[in-house]
């Protein structure tokens, strides 16, 4: 069953270019969904429809879920600057009907413990992101959204928030909206590349994963190849001779087995097999340059 289901929404504002045009998606109980996209893309956005605090222009939102089933940490934060990291914490708890306790509790698993009587006014931008990610998180929200999570944190705290939502109960659905591919790469099952307002592709992992194994495959090799084993190669295998001593192959082409083969009955000795599988940032860019993933 479809927790969220988003068909043809679009969003203006008052310029003339839409902030969004025409996506459409479902989300389910377990979905890990990356919103990625250059600046200006659309995904603050579109997270702000997600969670209800904006309306789209066009188009049909359905969520049947309500507060206090969905945890929100926006661009700006949210946080009450003038209180306490305790009192926006409470503010929080009570708000998701949670015990006092989850207050401690949460703040003992983010490690700000040490800093609950200290106002939010007075803290570091890393350690306010810190407290906005408790505050969203406190209730345990079956839908969590988070816009830019990583953003001010060293890697210490990134590790300690990855590994937070990769523990995160299983049959919640959470969207993320990241720069930090890396972090995204590790988290997401379901990709959403998003370019000037339009999506370009929703993809999952396994299809991605796939895309990895169209990846380049370089073979070194010494000795001389043979003219007409190189003519062989080339047409018989889709593969390119590169010089005196290099073949490139994509991996989801022949079978490297076979390759290898043939290159030893011609008498070449392999001296290196390496591979080249594009990650997240490289289909990312590919995308971005109007190239297709597979």
């Amino acid at each position: 069953m479809n927790l969220i289901e988003v068909v043809k929404i679009s969003k203006s504002y008052y310029s003339a270019k839409p902030a969004l045009q025409n996506i459409s998606f479902d989300l389910t109980s377990g979905d890990r969904v990356g919103i990625v996209g250059p600046i200006g893309a659309g995904k603050t956005t579109l997270l702000r429809i997600l969670a209800g605090i904006l309306k789209p222009t066009s188009g049909q939102i359905t969520n049947i879920l309500k507060r206090p089933n969905i945890g929100y940490l926006p661009a700006n934060l949210g946080l009450m600057e003038e209180l306490s990291v305790q009192e926006n914490l409470e503010f929080w708890a009570k708000t998701y009907h949670c015990q006092k306790e989850s207050v401690q509790i949460i703040a003992n698993r983010l490690k700000i413990e040490n800093i609950l009587n200290k106002r939010v006014c007075e803290l570091s931008s890393g350690l306010k992101m810190k407290v906005a990610f408790a505050a969203a998180v406190i209730g345990t929200p079956e839908f969590l959204i988070l816009d830019e999570p990583f953003v001010n944190l060293d890697i210490e705290n990134c590790l300690l928030l990855c590994d937070f939502l990769q523990n995160y109960p299983i049959n919640a659905c959470i969207v993320i909206s990241s720069h930090n591919l890396d972090y995204m790469e590790k988290l997401c099952n379901l990709v959403l590349f998003l370019k000037d307002g339009k999506q370009l592709l929703l993809e999952n992992k396994d299809r991605m994963e796939h895309a990895k194994d169209s990846s380049k495959i370089t073979i070194t090799f010494s000795g001389k190849l043979p003219e007409q084993e190189k003519a062989i190669l080339e047409k018989e295998y889709s593969i390119k001779v590169i010089g005196q001593n290099m073949i490139l192959m994509k991996q989801k082409g022949a079978s490297l087995n076979d390759v290898l083969i043939r290159l030893a009955h011609a008498g070449v000795s392999i001296e290196s097999v390496n591979r080249d599988s594009p990650n997240l940032q490289d289909l990312y860019l590919r995308l971005m340059e109007g190239k297709h993933l597979i």
